[in-house]
């Protein structure tokens, strides 16, 4: 798996993002790698064809991203509304938003709201933390935005680089 850098021309090294840049995966085997993110759990709200008329339409999507690439929630954001709000209409508990990479999209981007938790993958190293955070939503987002039939640059708006800057 590759990353191209779609803000400009260049190839980048998994794990190697600049922030700031636009990122989208490229697969360039043959056959899909065993990664994180096989047989996603697809969750369509209120319903898949409900969601698939605002996809046509270009209105944007919440989507809500397994951490273990699982599980993908997705609603138009006027039957949702925010991705807390999504989750509980899912049924599944506040609780675990931390559990969820968090992306609004449409055929411009995917804007990814940057909130790392506190107790990711257990790493106490803030920044250690932080790093792979962002390393494993670069490796798992693109699976779930091509899931659901979306080849688009990955963006994390300014307000949420806060954490990127410290790495």
């Amino acid at each position: 798996m590759k990353y191209v850098q779609t803000s400009f021309f260049g190839v980048c090294k998994p794990g190697r993002f600049r922030p700031g840049y636009t990122y989208t995966a490229i697969n360039i085997n043959k056959s899909q790698p065993k990664i994180k993110g096989e047989n996603m759990e697809k969750i369509y709200y209120p319903n898949e064809e409900t969601v698939k008329n605002a996809m046509q339409t270009d209105d944007p999507l919440l989507l809500l991203v397994a951490h273990d690439g699982r599980r993908l929630i997705v609603s138009s954001i006027d039957d949702a509304g925010e991705h807390l709000i999504l989750l509980r209409l899912a049924g599944y508990e506040d609780m675990d938003l931390d559990k969820y990479f968090r992306l609004v999209v449409n055929k411009d981007g995917a804007d990814w709201t940057f909130v790392c938790p506190s107790n990711y993958e257990n790493i106490t190293n803030k920044s250690k933390r932080i790093q792979r955070f962002y390393k494993d939503g670069f490796s798992i987002i693109p699976l779930a935005l091509n899931e659901i039939g979306y080849m688009v640059g990955i963006d994390i708006p300014r307000r949420y680089r806060r954490h990127i800057d410290m790495m």
